[in-house]
This record gives C-alpha cells, sequence and structure tokens, in this order.
C-alpha cells in the first residue's frame, strides 16, 4: 500500500511540476511580462504539499520549482545564475511554503484520525438508540473514506 501510495505521489508531483512548467511557457509566448512565473510554480509547490504525503515532495518541488524559474524563465536564459537576489529570496519562500503546508496537511490528518476514533469510542459506549449508532457509525465510515473534508 505505501509503495503505490508513494508511486502515485510522485506521479501527482510531476504531473503538477511540468503543467506549471508549460503553463509558464504559454504565458511567456503569449504575453511580455513575467511577473507571473514565480506566483504559477509557488501554486504548484502549495498543490504538491497539500495533496501528498510527507515534506519530501513539497520541498523537492520546491527547489526544482527555484531552479526552473532560474534556468528558463529569468535573464540569461537556460543558465543557472544564483547571483540574482531574485531567485534566493524565491527559493525562502517556495520552501516556506512547502514546508508550512505540509506540516498544516500533517496535522489535518492526525486530527481527522482523532477524531475517527473519538467518534468511535462514543458510538462503543452508548448504543443505546440504533439509530444513533447507525448515524455514528456511517459518520465515521465517510470521514475514512474522505468524504468530508475537515479544514
Amino acid at each position: 500500500m505505501k509503495h503505490q501510495q508513494r508511486q502515485e505521489d510522485i506521479l501527482f508531483s510531476v504531473c503538477i511540476f511540468f503543467g506549471a512548467f508549460a503553463i509558464n511557457l504559454l504565458i511567456r509566448k503569449l504575453f511580455t511580462t513575467q511577473t507571473l512565473v514565480p506566483m504559477i510554480f509557488v501554486f504548484g509547490v502549495f498543490l504538491i504539499s497539500l495533496k501528498t504525503h510527507g515534506y519530501c515532495y513539497g520541498i523537492v518541488s520546491a527547489v526544482l520549482s527555484v531552479f526552473a524559474v532560474n534556468f528558463a524563465f529569468t535573464y540569461p536564459y537556460y543558465t543557472l545564475d544564483f547571483f540574482v537576489e531574485e531567485s534566493i529570496l524565491s527559493a525562502i519562500i517556495m520552501l516556506v511554503v512547502a514546508v508550512s503546508t505540509s506540516t498544516l496537511n500533517r496535522q489535518r490528518s492526525t486530527l481527522r484520525t482523532a477524531l475517527a476514533r473519538a467518534l468511535s469510542i462514543i458510538c462503543f459506549i452508548s448504543p443505546t438508540n440504533p439509530s444513533k449508532e447507525f448515524t455514528i457509525s456511517f459518520f465515521i465510515s465517510s470521514i475514512a473514506k474522505n468524504r468530508f473534508k475537515f479544514v
């Protein structure tokens, strides 16, 4: 199960990263502005950190995004130049976004598990009304199947 989850996370990360890269190439071809490039990569890092399991995917995507922005979207093009202050600042911002989003995602998962355990204890302690028991067990199974999203 972990191996399959890891493959799904890697596939999702690669798709989002290359999607952000393709969108930025399209924007560079259609418009003259370059201000959207870092924002699109930051949004990609945010999505990767939000939907994958663990810190690694977000941090790796943040570092790769910094290299991609520096290599393909800043002058001089198709060279790595880290002496520009923007590159260092964008690297720090993307890493902060990745780590904070991954941390919030982990806390959300922990809270969901704790709520499911608490509701299962309530269901086990007082099964006085069968309809309430069904409702609570349905709610617990819905949480387990991610039908309800908790923030």
